[in-house]
């Protein structure tokens, strides 16, 4: 993650099921940086939506914190390796396919992310 990436920019308490939980939102500025930066532990770009199983094991290893840093991972969905974009038609039938990979069963325990 570069040295200059800030905290993320908002932190708010949503109830889940009973408890309460940290979200933590990355602000315009942090993510145009990721898009430029190189991989890593917290950012994931994938060209197409095509490989499902790819982007479930990147949102778990998102949602396990692999790298520690308590903060979420971002993955980029239409975008090259490069932060070029790939052309991926964002449709009405894309965003809530990709929010049902949350809820579809192959991700327990269940991960909290933001489409």
């Amino acid at each position: 993650m570069p040295a200059d990436l800030k905290k993320p920019a908002g932190l708010s308490r949503l109830p889940q099921e009973g408890r309460e939980r940290c979200t933590i939102h990355y602000g315009e500025d942090d993510l145009s940086r990721m898009l430029c930066d190189l991989e890593s532990d917290l950012v994931e770009r994938k060209r197409s939506a095509a490989d499902r199983s790819a982007i479930r094991r990147n949102i778990c290893a998102s949602a396990n914190d692999l790298g520690g840093r308590g903060q979420p991972g971002v993955i980029l969905i239409g975008v090259e390796d490069d932060g070029r974009s790939a052309s991926l038609p964002i449709t009405d039938q894309l965003l809530p396919e990709l929010a049902q990979m949350r809820d579809d069963g192959n991700i327990l325990p269940l991960p909290s992310m933001l489409v």
